[in-house]
């Protein structure tokens, strides 16, 4: 049986309403992503954000994500940076 790889789980412009930020919302959605694809057809290898600065305690605390140094950039007044998680043989 062939196995398929995802090489890259991309989380991008997801995000809670503000009146719903704080009940685990977020946390709930990317575990779900996550973990379907735990053992899976499509393991992934990276899982990585565009991240609002302010925003990179949550991605590290939940999901053990790290700045991608020199990836800094600036949209509609927000600062950003990429975030990313790296697995060794698929999702962990």
């Amino acid at each position: 049986m062939m196995r398929a790889e995802l090489e890259v789980l991309s989380r991008s412009c997801v995000r809670s309403d503000q009146d719903y930020q704080g009940r685990g919302l977020g946390v709930a959605l990317l575990t779900f992503a996550i973990e379907s694809l735990r053992g899976g057809a499509a393991p992934i290898r990276r899982l990585w954000c565009n991240a609002r600065v302010e925003q990179t305690p949550f991605y590290s605390k939940h999901f053990a994500m790290v700045v991608m140094e020199g990836t800094e950039f600036e949209k509609g007044g927000r600062d950003y940076v990429l975030m990313e998680r790296l697995f060794k043989e698929g999702v962990e």
